[in-house]
């Protein structure tokens, strides 16, 4: 009976200190952690009252669900079903009401004793920030490339037409399909100009 004893609390020790570990590492990190038993948060670590701003007695009980932006809500819940263990991009629900981007990755692991999914979320607002300002630069630049009143290419480094803007297209009803991967000085707008072919070939070759 003592033997029973001793090796069920080296057991619970060893769980307790395995546990103190975790949540040592959760602390650590920068993403946002939590523990979830059908759909509740059991546990989380500091990052995630941060990011959520909520008290970590507010979450401890809540429906992780309801952290969801409702438009995501479907999406998150096909990704929990398909068991899928890669990264999700979805949108998440601040106390205050505000959305915003994160992605997130979920695994089941053991947790005090039994089988819990694990969240790991990470705020990304900074990123899609940035890629929306790279689509606008696209954008501003595809804009001013077209509504320009000479002929313009975007080409290879050894001359070959990558992209046209839509001049050509416009006053010569040229397709643009005779244009993209020719040299530039063997496109259909200098096919009656030798003089001007030669002098752009030279141009672009230099």
């Amino acid at each position: 009976m003592s033997l029973d004893i001793t090796e069920d609390q080296r057991a619970r020790q060893a769980l307790a200190e395995s546990r103190k570990r975790f949540e040592r590492l959760a602390e650590a990190t920068f993403e946002a952690i939590c523990f979830i038993e059908d759909g509740i948060i059991l546990d989380c670590n500091q990052q995630m009252e941060t990011l959520f701003e909520y008290s970590r007695e507010e979450l401890l009980g809540k429906r992780i669900r309801d952290l969801i932006a409702p438009d995501s809500r479907e999406k998150v819940r096909q990704y929990i079903q398909s068991g899928h263990k890669g990264v999700i991009e979805h949108n998440d629900l601040k106390r205050n009401g505000e959305i915003f981007p994160v992605q997130a990755r979920v695994k089941r692991m053991p947790w005090n004793g039994k089988k819990v999914r694990v969240a790991a979320i990470q705020d990304i607002s900074d990123r899609k920030a940035g890629e929306q300002a790279v689509l606008n630069s696209e954008e501003r630049f595809r804009v001013a490339f077209n509504q320009q009143f000479q002929f313009m290419a975007i080409l290879s480094p050894e001359g070959r037409v990558l992209e046209i803007n839509d001049l050509p297209v416009k006053t010569q009803g040229a397709r643009v399909e005779n244009y993209l991967g020719k040299f530039f000085w063997e496109v259909p707008a200098w096919e009656s100009l030798p003089e001007w072919q030669s002098r752009i070939r030279k141009r672009v070759e230099r």
